[in-house]
């Protein structure tokens, strides 16, 4: 009853629970913290990718939490009696955006040359499609050189079916990224990879994704070297250290599996993932992520009208 709300899960920017030096919890602490956690844990599962960035950040301190720890769940816990029931709205319709974007960003690619057998792999056994067209978009971030102790970078994403959001992630990066620009190519190819498991499986549920390339998966990152390299045929590998996602991610663009778009920082919704953002613009993010009645009742109202044709 005493618990106080907040505004955001996390109290500022520069958070860093694993430099926190408070005295280890005891054996109750430690419980009560493990069982929050769990509880955030399962909150994430089931739909609250606004804590995602709190429960990846807490993870790690499960076995040997401290009284900091403790402090930061208990927090966490307080933005949730602050925003108790947020709506996630499935809604099948594409997503609505302005590509207002430099015109040397707007690449058509032509990697014949360097993967002339690039290809989407098609499975004999997808049932037959049906329904419209079903559009995959992904927003991808990375946070440099996040953990202040391995310095080990942050990868956060948020993928998109329609305008529904479906995945949300927030982890380190298994290896140390000497760069920006490595640590946001690896976390471009992680998006990549979600983005090949992602229209597998929407092709295993008989949805309708299309295999000629006419509707490949718009991958969103606000760093604009990234984009370039991974979309201009004749940029080149002058980074060998990357040289694996910067190759998975372009082939994936050959095979019209993906695109990259760039997309400024402040409009990147999975911003949220990888760092504590100020929060007027994190609770922005969160308006677009959750349900919003004065859009989503407007296109649930147009959508009962197209299926009715449809179903005609």
């Amino acid at each position: 009853g005493n618990l106080k709300k907040e505004k955001t899960p996390l109290p500022r920017e520069d958070c860093h629970p694993e430099l926190d030096q408070s005295p280890l919890l005891d054996l109750d602490g430690h419980r009560k913290f493990q069982m929050i956690l769990g509880m955030l844990q399962w909150m994430v599962t089931i739909g609250r990718p606004d804590l995602c960035n709190l429960v990846s950040c807490l993870n790690r301190f499960g076995a040997c939490p401290r009284e900091g720890h403790l402090d930061l769940a208990i927090r966490g816990m307080g933005y949730v009696k602050a925003v108790p029931d947020p709506k996630i709205a499935i809604d099948s319709s594409p997503m609505e955006y302005e590509r207002q974007l430099p015109n040397y960003t707007k690449l058509h690619p032509d990697f014949v040359k360097d993967y002339p057998d690039a290809k989407e792999e098609i499975a004999g056994h997808f049932p037959e499609a049906f329904g419209p067209v079903m559009e995959t978009t992904i927003f991808v971030d990375a946070d440099h050189a996040h953990d202040q102790k391995t310095r080990r970078s942050l990868t956060g994403l948020l993928a998109y079916v329609g305008s529904t959001p479906v995945i949300w992630l927030s982890k380190r990066q298994g290896a140390i990224a000497s760069s920006t620009y490595a640590a946001e190519f690896s976390a471009l190819r992680t998006a990549t990879e979600e983005a090949i498991s992602l229209r597998y499986m929407l092709r295993c549920l008989g949805c309708n994704v299309p295999t000629d390339g006419s509707c490949p998966t718009k991958i969103f990152g606000d760093n604009l070297s990234v984009i370039q390299n991974a979309s201009n045929p004749a940029a080149d590998l002058s980074k060998k250290h990357v040289a694996i996602s910067f190759h998975t991610v372009r082939e994936a663009i050959a095979a019209r599996i993906v695109e990259a778009y760039w997309l400024q920082g402040r409009w990147n919704l999975s911003d949220i993932m990888t760092k504590q953002i100020p929060t007027t613009e994190f609770r922005s993010h969160c308006d677009y992520i959750f349900w919003r009645p004065d859009f989503h009742i407007r296109q649930h109202n147009r959508l009962d009208e197209d299926y009715e044709v449809f179903l005609e």
